[in-house]
């Protein structure tokens, strides 16, 4: 009897941990245009809705947290990714290539 109860100890902390970890790393995803304020060009980033609206406000206020330069956005002064400039065909693209739909 003990060593079931040790079991169930020992496994629900496990599963509940993976659990929190599959709905961290499954969250809905969506394409949108980030407009940069300092070039007044917009370009297409696939993230969550949280994350795009971090780089937003952080890009309108210009923090330097998210910024982005020749193409390519940076968080930290560190390069994340490249970027496509926004446009029908580019969404369209990356839509298509992630599967995943315009955040309105």
């Amino acid at each position: 009897m003990y060593m079931y109860l040790k079991l169930l100890f020992i496994l629900f902390p496990i599963s509940f941990f993976l659990f929190l970890l599959y709905i961290s790393f499954n969250e809905k995803k969506y394409t949108s245009c980030l407009y940069d304020p300092l070039t007044n060009f917009s370009y297409i980033h696939v993230d969550n809705k949280k994350t795009i609206k971090n780089i937003q406000d952080s890009l309108n206020k210009q923090d330097n947290v998210y910024h982005i330069k020749n193409g390519g956005l940076y968080y930290n002064n560190k390069l994340m990714k490249k970027l496509l400039d926004c446009s029908k065909t580019n969404i369209e693209f990356m839509n298509k290539k992630y599967g995943v739909g315009l955040l309105s």
